[in-house]
Formats: C-alpha cells, sequence, structure tokens
C-alpha cells in the first residue's frame, strides 16, 4: 500500500515550478503548526521532501540550460570577433 501511496502522490505532484513551490510553502506552514497528529506531520514530511527534492532537479536542469545558453552566446562573440579581426 505504500507503493500505490507515493504513486499516487507522484501523479498528483503539482506540474509547474510556481505550483509546487506554493505546494512546498504550503506543506511547511503545516508543519510549523502543533496541531497535526503525528502520522499527518509524516506524511507532510515525506511530501514536502519530495517536492523539495523534484524542484532541486528542476533548478539544476534551468542552471544547466543557462550555461548552454550562455556558452553559446560566448561562443558567438569570438566568432562574429575573429571575423572582424580577419
Amino acid at each position: 500500500s505504500t507503493d500505490k501511496k507515493q504513486a499516487t502522490t507522484e501523479v498528483a505532484a503539482p506540474e509547474s515550478f510556481n505550483d509546487a513551490l506554493s505546494r512546498l510553502q504550503e506543506v511547511v506552514r503545516k508543519l510549523e503548526s502543533d496541531a497535526l497528529p503525528l502520522e499527518e506531520l509524516m506524511t507532510l514530511y515525506q511530501e514536502g521532501v519530495g517536492i523539495a527534492d523534484r524542484l532541486a532537479v528542476r533548478l539544476q536542469e534551468a542552471r544547466l540550460q543557462i550555461e548552454t545558453i550562455q556558452g553559446t552566446a560566448k561562443s558567438d562573440v569570438v566568432e562574429m570577433n575573429e571575423e572582424n579581426a580577419s
């Protein structure tokens, strides 16, 4: 039943980065409240860790894309300078 719960969590995961970040913030607010039973706190904690992991992956992907774009832009500038020098 744990596998089914994890699979359901993956399917129900927020799609956009902003939606996931908002959900993570909501989870943190709930975790900071003292009014929840331990079972619910543990479930929320697991959800929060999963969301944080997915957000970290998305941020890493974005960073790599930016580095690729910057590298391409630098290559273009070097090529233009070489062409102008000829």
